[in-house]
């Protein structure tokens, strides 16, 4: 016969959890499957008053004994507990083996102790431990059995305890340190960065023992002023490293960031509906000395930011009012509309405490006496309600800062500076100051920023509010990386999505861009067959087959253990854990499958957004793409039940690979600091040490003479350079021009001789006589000259100002390499070993350099102005007849003298002569056009010859000034001085034992680093 359904709950003693009872249950079947197995023992009446003292002195712990039996605990074979007591396992005479006594009464002592008291098994007196009772006896309920236990029974084997790995542990994201391949995750790391103050050290604690010797040295000194400030490690490595969320409201920005800070709400959002963030929010670590969990900061933006906002709003509502709307087109009365409500919206939210700027409609109005009243006066009235409200506002320092240990209660201070404040109903509106908020800055301690990221949550750019679009335009021209996220299921398509891509390439950021897809576990399995690749498809057929194999065999088993109910010999409980153990596998091959099609989907969107963006940007730059599931990584950030795995797993989110790509940027920022720190700061600084103990100032001065001087030999080789470069840019500019229009030319020429030919020999003549000027048959002045001038004059006037802006551009490179041979000279001089100690003597110096640089390019610019007007003066000669070096006429007046000879000679065939010499001038094989380019490429190269001494000598001048001041501030003689070498001895001893660190403890250290990213 079928046994009675039965479920029990109560505490279980069986664990012990430093006192507090851990509820559990057993499910129908584990009831029915032990009462099957149970057997019939005798049983002796026992007496459980608890006022006789047999009874008290053997339990003294079962005051709890009618709790427990109202709870109607069940033990590990299904029976019933009366009075409270365990039930536990005897042979066949009933009497209970003391070592299970044992265990009952230490779990009765840890169930009853106090909340957080541990008690132990060795804590319990003798007093309580168990007597050997008579057996206990069973009587029959209906269909249940049950025990009636001895006042002091003996105790069971220890009961099954609910199984702890039913239940995956929570992600903890510290752990991916372990697997870290980036060198600031190894101990060589921190190795590297212990021995820079110990080796900076050696040298400071050995100066200050000389010192205290009376040893004083200003050379020295300054020295170990740079020792100290190089002992600092954190100040080698490079600033913020700060990564922009730039992205529509719900797209998932926010929950985002929680995920890759493996935090929850910490990312808060405003009360205002339209959007979510109103100003940039930054998340960044905690500070060393911060003793809160969380602190925030909230920046305002300085008072003459406030000002221009006030005036620059002002003006906006100004326009407003005063223009005619039906004028406008809807575009230009749309952009009108939203200045006017962010305007609006400005004075409301800072002045809403104000009868005048209650309402909009109120502000409108205040506003609006601008139309009739003094402009000056309503926008001076604005600027004071303004300044009075920033001095209603809790500050220290230009900031407001906010602690706390709970976000909650931190985000509940802080939502005023976030954005606007909804009011209650029917109450008066709030105001907020987020308007005059620069950003909020969040520290706490999360691994993704402890080398220095910074996560920054924007306004979106499509913002109605133009404030929020500036406050982040603002902002993303100082965002190292830009996040561009967006649901997956139309991030291809979204018009705001590709919005957003243009403005990170207009803000030529398009290398420093990664997209994001979100929501990626938003799919069913109907999508997945969409544009799937036939190999894809058949891997997700393989994994559907697989979790329809096993979705059978659970039903199978679910219908054996169904039937199997009223048969005793079939054995119930394995039968039920085979049925659990293959659900489990059930869920883990849907999870499997339903994880391959959505990494199908994200291969082929990723594809797909990298394609697209190479066309945005016209290049072929590799746009990385993540595809995240903020839900689901928050599901294995909380644990969860092995029964239902998530359809993803930790990997397929993406969420830890995105971590780490971010993390990666500022952790090998951080490495390249400590290595220029390690390999080349400190060296130097010790060399210069070296030198200032073993050589003297003189022989150190030898040394790097020769770095003052290169200076004026580069400059002398550039100058060659540069004078070559011209002639040949000018030379190749004409000769370019020759190449495209001679035959051009040539033609044209030849039209008008043939014209100029058709008139009589006496009229030809005529004008060869007066080099090309008499009057045609029609009786008007002709002048072959300026014919043939125009022939070329426009094709050489847009060679010259081609070559203007080559020109432009030699001059800028040349005064860039000058002023880089000068900046270079002073940094190399500043970090130059030798002179290191010398920073007094030389400040001076230094100072003569920066000067020395701009007089440099000064004198180059205008030398260049020279040259310019020098080139005009040939373009004039080259393309115009009306000058006395005219190219073109010199060239002409040639042919004309020759044919005036000819003339005289008179004779048979004299016309045919002449119009053979003016042939071959004009469009002969060396026409007179080659003449003139060759007659203005042979000036140029002239002028720019000399034009080349008069820049080297004033250059020179300069340069020449550097050397002599740096002479004359050294002594031609020095004099020893032996105690001072005595004590440079010493310190010298030093300095070598610290150069043997950094050439073996520290070069291996380094040399771990470098085997890491």
């Amino acid at each position: 016969m079928a046994s009675e359904d039965v479920k029990t709950e109560g505490p279980d003693l069986g664990a012990v959890d430093h006192g507090a009872p851990t509820p559990h249950s057993y499910t129908t079947e584990e009831l029915q499957v032990e009462r099957l197995q149970d057997v019939e023992r005798p049983f002796t009446p026992i007496n459980t008053d608890a006022d006789t003292p047999d009874f008290a002195a053997a339990t003294p712990q079962l005051h709890i004994a009618d709790t427990l039996f109202k709870h109607c605990d069940s033990d590990e074979e299904g029976l019933f507990v009366i009075n409270g007591t365990v039930p536990e396992p005897s042979d066949a005479s009933g009497i209970v083996p003391a070592h299970h006594a044992q265990y009952r009464d230490a779990e009765i002592a840890a169930f009853s102790a106090p909340a957080n008291d541990v008690v132990g098994f060795s804590t319990i007196s003798d007093a309580a431990a168990p007597k050997q009772l008579s057996p206990k006896p069973v009587f029959s309920v209906g269909n249940k059995r049950v025990k009636v236990e001895n006042e002091a029974g003996p105790q069971p084997k220890p009961r099954k305890k609910h199984r702890e790995d039913a239940r995956v542990a929570s992600y903890d994201d510290n752990a991916e340190k372990e697997t870290s391949h980036l060198a600031v995750d190894q101990p060589c790391f921190k190795a590297a960065e212990k021995l820079v103050p110990l080796v900076c050290d050696k040298i400071l604690i050995k100066h200050e023992a000389l010192l205290g010797r009376g040893y004083c040295d200003r050379e020295i000194e300054a020295i170990c002023t740079r020792f100290k400030d190089l002992r600092y490690v954190c100040k080698a490595y490079p600033g913020a490293s700060i990564v922009g969320f730039l992205g529509d409201t719900a797209a998932g920005k926010s929950s985002l960031i929680n995920c890759l800070l493996n935090r929850e709400n910490i990312v808060g959002e405003n009360d205002d509906g339209d959007s979510g963030t109103s100003v940039p929010q930054e998340l960044a670590m905690a500070d060393v000395d911060q003793m809160e969990s969380i602190k925030v900061v909230v920046h305002y933006c300085p008072q003459r930011k406030v000002d221009a906002l006030v005036k620059q709003y002002f003006q906006d509502i100004y326009e407003y009012d005063s223009t005619d709307k039906s004028e406008l087109d809807s575009e230009e009365l749309k952009t009108l509309s939203m200045k006017y409500h962010t305007a609006l919206g400005f004075f409301t939210t800072l002045l809403c405490g104000r009868e005048e700027f209650r309402t909009l409609e109120a502000a409108a109005l205040f506003l609006a006496r601008a139309q009739s009243d003094a402009v000056e006066d309503v926008l001076g009235a604005a600027k004071e309600y303004v300044r009075e409200y920033i001095q209603t506002l809790d500050r220290t320092d230009g900031c407001t800062t906010i602690v706390g240990n709970t976000m909650s209660a931190v985000n509940h201070q802080l939502k005023p500076y976030r954005g606007p404040v909804r009011a209650q109903a029917g109450g008066l509106p709030i105001a907020s100051p987020w308007p005059l908020v620069r950003k909020i800055t969040t520290h706490l301690k999360a691994r993704i920023l402890s080398e220095g990221l910074v996560l920054a949550d924007l306004p979106g750019t499509s913002d109605t509010n133009r404030q929020r679009v500036q406050h982040t335009r603002d902002y993303l021209r100082q965002c190292d990386t830009i996040i561009i996220p967006h649901p997956i299921l139309r991030i291809q398509s979204q018009d705001s999505v590709w919005a957003n891509v243009m403005e990170c390439i207009r803000g030529d950021k398009q290398n420093s861009t990664i997209l994001v897809a979100t929501k990626t576990d938003d799919m069913k399995h109907g999508r997945e067959s969409e544009s799937v690749s036939s190999k894809d498809q058949a891997m997700l057929d393989g994994f559907k087959s697989q979790y329809d194999s096993i979705a059978k065999e659970v039903a199978g088993l679910e219908e054996r253990l169904q039937d199997s109910e009223d048969e005793e010999e079939v054995d119930y409980s394995s039968l039920n854990r085979a049925l659990k153990k293959k659900r489990v596998e059930k869920a883990e091959a849907e999870a499997r499958w339903m994880e391959e099609g959505i990494l199908v989907r994200n291969r082929r969107n990723a594809a797909g957004l990298k394609t697209k963006y190479k066309t945005y940007t016209r290049s072929n730059v590799d746009l990385p793409v993540f595809c995240v599931s903020n839900l689901v990584y928050q599901k294995h950030m909380h644990g969860y039940d092995h029964t239902e795995p998530p359809q993803l797993s930790l990997e397929a989110t993406d969420i830890p690979r995105l971590r780490q790509h971010l993390f990666e940027i500022p952790a090998q920022r951080k490495l390249a600091g400590l290595m220029k720190l390690c390999k080349k700061d400190l060296p130097r600084v010790l060399l210069a040490m070296e030198m200032q103990c073993s050589k003297t100032k003189l022989e150190r001065k030898r040394e790097v003479e020769k770095k003052v001087i290169k200076p004026l030999e580069e400059f002398s080789d550039l100058m060659i350079v540069v004078q070559l470069k011209l002639k040949h840019l000018f030379e190749e500019m004409l000769q370019g021009v020759v190449d495209s229009h001679e035959n051009e030319w040539r033609s044209e020429a030849k039209k008008h001789h043939e014209a100029w030919v058709k008139y009589r020999y006496q009229r030809y003549a005529a004008f060869c006589r007066r080099s090309g000027e008499w009057k045609s048959p029609s009786k008007e002045n002709v002048d072959w000259n300026a014919h043939i001038s125009l022939v070329v004059e426009e094709h050489l006037l847009e060679g010259f100002t081609l070559f203007k802006s080559e020109l432009t551009d030699v001059r800028d490179s040349m005064c860039q390499r000058l002023d880089e041979i000068l900046a270079q000279l002073n940094a190399d001089l500043k970090e130059s070993p030798q002179l290191m100690g010398m920073t007094d003597t030389l400040k001076g110096f230094h100072t003569l350099i920066e000067l020395t640089r701009t007089s440099v390019n000064e004198e180059t610019t205008k030398m260049f102005r020279d040259l310019e007007k020098i080139l005009n003066v040939i373009r004039y000669n080259t393309t115009s007849i009306e000058t006395d070096d005219s190219y073109l006429m010199t060239k002409m007046a040639v042919t004309y003298e020759a044919a005036k000879a000819r003339l005289k000679q008179g004779g048979h065939g004299t016309f045919l002569e002449l119009k053979g010499m003016m042939s071959k001038k004009l469009y002969g094989v060396d026409n007179v056009f080659l003449e003139i380019v060759q007659s203005a490429t042979q000036a140029f190269a002239r002028e720019v010859d000399g034009w080349h001494g008069k820049l080297q000598e004033r250059v020179g001048k300069e340069l020449r000034g550097i050397v002599r001041d740096f002479n004359n501030r050294f002594d031609n003689v020095e004099v020893e001085d032996q105690t001072k070498r005595e004590f440079r001895r010493e310190l010298l001893a030093t300095v070598k034992e610290a150069m043997g660190v950094m050439e073996t403890e520290m070069e291996e250290a380094l040399g771990m680093c470098a085997a890491y990213r």
